[in-house]
């Protein structure tokens, strides 16, 4: 028991003489750590968000509407093998605004 004891305090004075040993900071470590809590760094500020302009995305909406809805006689045109002049222009106006308007939404 005494043995047990002993082995016990032995134990604790060890685990504590462990924690307070602390290895020397380099140096000027001292310093920039004191001059870094001296200075205080506000929070970013967060962009102000764009207001939903509702009547600009419903033009946008109608205009796709309207552009896609051409897109059953091109696709006519190209199965006979005819490739209207103004179909790759329409097709990316198409993106562009499905994309602004997927973006409009999202935010």
């Amino acid at each position: 028991m005494r043995n047990r004891t002993l082995f016990l305090v032995l134990a604790a004075c060890l685990a504590a003489f462990g924690q307070s040993h602390q290895e020397p900071l380099p140096p000027g470590l001292i310093e920039a750590r004191k001059s870094l809590e001296q200075h205080t760094v506000d929070p970013p500020i967060p962009a102000p968000r764009p207001k939903f302009d509702a009547a600009q995305w419903r033009r946008k909406a109608e205009e796709l509407a309207r552009l896609a809805s051409n897109l059953p006689t091109d696709a006519d045109k190209v199965s006979k093998g005819q490739l209207p002049k103004e179909l790759p222009d329409r097709l990316k106006r198409i993106e562009k605004l499905a994309k602004e308007l997927r973006l409009d939404v999202s935010r």
